[in-house]
């Protein structure tokens, strides 16, 4: 008896504070939209994410949260969505574009790899990328603290959250561990969390869609895996400073997401296999770290 009283007030406490969570933000929105309009654009980064029609009311505060960040100018966010769903996110997009977000159409459906697609548009080619999710809440120095870290190391992938991935091939396949770095890290054994904050050197993604059949069919739910593969090979490292983390939107991580998928459903370390089979210079890489 006392058990279920206690699980029954937790889920009131847990409805109260995710409801106050939402209406400060949703406050906040109210009060800074308009000064939005009045920052100058920054052409030299560009935020970019991507959607699907299940997750449409989390990518509205997510953009919410992205044009709220306390960075002096306004940086550029472009949002890729599968052409079949464009439709569905056509007021979105009425919402948005005033305050210059650019909504771009992937002709294929690459689930989350769409979010790197704006690098080989004509547009932003040039651009450093600040990778996002479309189901966090960023806290308000989140743009600030990557683009903090990149400029100390421009030719770094640095990011907020993080993983090592293991040098020694038994325990990354029996017992791969994917707790969080807890201290400012740096190398090629570094697997960044991309939703978290990641940003890429510039031209670093250049090439990268000549790579679509592989990601495609080694990691088709493990993006964050098949990028850091992709950059180790040509000689990028990464640093991990694990600063304040943002956190999901409440009840956005639903059953069939990528998170479940490859956390508890194993994608993640099927992947990992994958890719160190298929790339077996991978293992040089890290063990030189």
């Amino acid at each position: 008896m006392k058990k279920k009283i206690k699980s029954e007030l937790r889920d009131v406490y847990d409805f109260f504070s995710e409801n106050l969570f939402l209406s400060k933000h949703q406050l906040d929105w109210f009060r800074k939209r308009k000064s939005i309009l009045n920052k100058k654009v920054n052409s030299e980064f560009c935020i970019s994410l991507t959607s699907y029609p299940a997750r449409k009311r989390y990518l509205i505060l997510t953009l919410q949260s992205l044009l709220m960040q306390d960075f002096p100018e306004r940086i550029q966010i472009t949002v890729t969505l599968y052409k079949e769903d464009i439709d569905f996110f056509e007021d979105t997009k009425r919402r948005f574009e005033k305050y210059g977000v650019d909504f771009l159409i992937s002709e294929r459906d690459i689930r989350s790899y769409k979010k790197y697609w704006p690098s080989q548009v004509s547009k932003y080619k040039n651009c450093v990328f600040i990778i996002a999710d479309d189901d966090i809440a960023y806290v308000r120095n989140w743009v600030s603290s990557l683009v903090g870290l990149h400029n100390h190391n421009p030719q770094e992938v640095c990011g907020v959250r993080g993983n090592i991935i293991p040098a020694d091939d038994d325990v990354r396949k029996e017992n791969l561990n994917w707790n969080p770095i807890r201290k400012s890290v740096t190398g090629a054994n570094v697997l960044l969390t991309s939703g978290h904050g990641m940003i890429i050197p510039r031209f670093a993604l250049s090439n990268f869609f000549y790579m679509e059949e592989d990601f495609m069919t080694l990691a088709p739910t493990a993006d964050d895996l098949y990028l850091w593969s992709f950059l180790v090979l040509r000689g990028y490292y990464f640093e991990c400073d694990p600063l304040k983390e943002s956190k999901c939107w409440p009840n956005s991580q639903a059953r069939g997401s990528l998170w479940e998928i490859n956390n508890s459903g194993g994608g993640n370390n099927l992947a990992i296999k994958l890719l160190f089979q298929e790339y077996p210079s991978l293992a040089n890489r890290i063990s030189a770290s």
